[in-house]
């Protein structure tokens, strides 16, 4: 079994970790540390902000058949 992590698995997770450290972090410590308690508004915000930085569909179909089999679109989070 290969366990190798492809590239662009390794590059989503440091643009996730990038986007969670810059954005998301500084929002959280604005509302009080939860972005869940956060207005509808700020989290739809913060969903469309990760979109736009592809964090939602930047998954190769190589990537979902090996490690992620049985995924479907929407059940990952961030979410819209």
């Amino acid at each position: 079994m290969d366990i190798t992590v492809p590239p662009e698995v390794e590059e989503l997770a440091r643009r996730t970790r990038d986007f969670i450290r810059e954005v998301v972090i500084p929002v959280e410590e604005g509302v009080g540390g939860s972005v869940h308690a956060a207005p509808d508004e700020l989290r739809r915000s913060l969903q469309k902000q990760a979109s736009q930085v592809s964090l939602r569909t930047d998954i190769s179909e190589e990537v979902k058949r090996r490690f992620l089999p049985g995924l479907k679109a929407g059940v990952w989070s961030p979410q819209s």
